[in-house]
């Protein structure tokens, strides 16, 4: 599922601790029983985008 988060969390689940910080304002995916859990606990909401695992290139000008 995806979805928004709205405030600022630390993760416990996730395994990688650089990671585990998740800012509000981040469009994450995550299986549905989990973003549940997020939405419930008022730290996220459902989206309906998809969300890329990997950030865009800025757009070059051709020469």
């Amino acid at each position: 599922m995806n979805i928004l988060i709205t405030t600022t969390f630390i993760d416990r689940q996730e395994p990688d601790p650089e990671r585990a910080e998740i800012k509000a304002g981040t469009p994450i995916t995550r299986d549905d029983d989990r973003a549940l859990e997020l939405i419930g606990l008022g730290l996220a909401e459902c989206v309906d985008v998809v969300v890329a695992n990997t950030p865009s290139a800025p757009d070059v000008a051709g020469k």
